[in-house]
């Protein structure tokens, strides 16, 4: 299922949505004389500018992998999210104890082969830069009583919110979970 999963994500790399948005955001990852810094994102629908970290991730990866085209970019994207799954696999491999274990493998193997994860995950779109930062965050929340996991946690859940709105939901929905059961052991200060 995991070499399933990476195919499908890296097969064809040409085959890929190429329209408004992605040409917007390619275009913000080469620096140009006639363009200022992006200090905010993309327009939304509604007219409001998305938060800068929007396309400062992309304007990161492509930096640091050298991107020249817009087929390179969703290519790191696809491979960002190929080790997504595999570190969720060997976290729950190697830290996970098996009753719940079991949840964790079967999250992976679904993930790899859902034809929306799938489609999302060869798109450059902020969305599809999440994975890899929720898994992190879902790793330090593990680990939550250890101060500098509570701080990990806290960080990646304010910073996936400024990549996508759709990061802070995920991180308020960890947060509410984490209260609302009462759990003595986490590390609230280190959180906040």
């Amino acid at each position: 299922v995991l070499l399933a999963g990476a195919a499908l994500r890296l097969v064809a790399p040409d085959d890929m949505e190429y329209k408004a948005d992605e040409i917007w955001t390619f275009e913000r990852t080469k620096p140009s004389p006639e363009r200022p810094f992006p200090w905010l994102g993309m327009p939304s629908s509604a007219g409001i500018e998305n938060p800068g970290m929007s396309v400062w991730v992309f304007m990161a990866l492509g930096k640091l992998f050298r991107v020249d085209n817009p087929v390179s970019l969703a290519r790191v994207v696809q491979w960002l999210n190929v080790a997504a799954i595999l570190l969720q696999v060997a976290f729950a491999c190697r830290c996970v104890p098996w009753p719940d274990r079991e949840f964790w493998l079967w999250s992976a193997a679904f993930l790899c082969v859902n034809p929306l994860a799938v489609l999302f995950h060869r798109k450059i779109w902020p969305p599809s830069v999440l994975p890899i930062l929720i898994l992190v965050l879902l790793i330090a929340w593990w680990f939550r009583e250890r101060r500098f996991a509570a701080f990990v946690w806290g960080l990646v859940g304010a910073t996936i919110g400024q990549i996508h709105m759709g990061g802070f939901h995920f991180a308020a929905g960890a947060v509410l979970w984490t209260w609302w059961f009462g759990d003595k052991r986490t590390a609230w200060k280190s959180w906040t």
